[in-house]
């Protein structure tokens, strides 16, 4: 299984840069993960939020394939635990039928037809986290998630 999982806008942080590159090199025992960094649209004076959401929302869309899994973090999506979402992993492993891919927005969000693609819509909390933290929460989550599959010892 392939997991692509794409993201506006670079990591600037440089301790989230490192947590990110630590959790890829983490997942890739278990399974391919592709990080696509879509670039983060700049607004221009007078320019609306939704006309860049567009924009950007559009590049989203370019990278995904027809049959892909779409799983879109969103605070108003539905939560899972971290043992439900290892066996939604499981379960795109056994069916094989689609890519399985995941979308995290900007410091903006997401554009509506993104979110109309999507899937699933995962919320990881009612809180609101910046769009480069929430990134390595999904690394973390993915890699739990794997550790829980295999029967390891990260989870507990």
């Amino acid at each position: 299984m392939t997991i692509k999982i794409i993201v506006v806008g670079k990591t600037k942080e440089t301790s989230l840069r490192s947590l990110e590159r630590s959790y890829l090199e983490r997942i890739a025992r278990y399974t391919r993960v592709d990080l696509v960094t879509i670039r983060q649209e700049k607004s221009p004076r007078g320019c609306t939020g939704s006309r860049t959401l567009k924009a950007e929302g559009k590049r989203i869309l370019r990278e995904l394939h027809k049959g892909d899994y779409l799983v879109v973090l969103d605070i108003g999506g539905q939560e899972l635990t971290s043992p439900e979402l290892a066996r939604s992993l499981e379960q795109h492993l056994i069916s094989a039928a689609r890519r399985l891919a995941f979308v995290t927005g900007g410091p903006l969000g997401l554009d509506d037809a993104v979110k109309k693609r999507a899937d699933l819509l995962l919320s990881f909390s009612k809180l609101t986290f910046t769009h480069e933290m929430i990134r390595v929460l999904l690394l973390e989550q993915l890699y739990r998630a794997w550790t829980l599959l295999r029967g390891e010892k990260y989870h507990k």
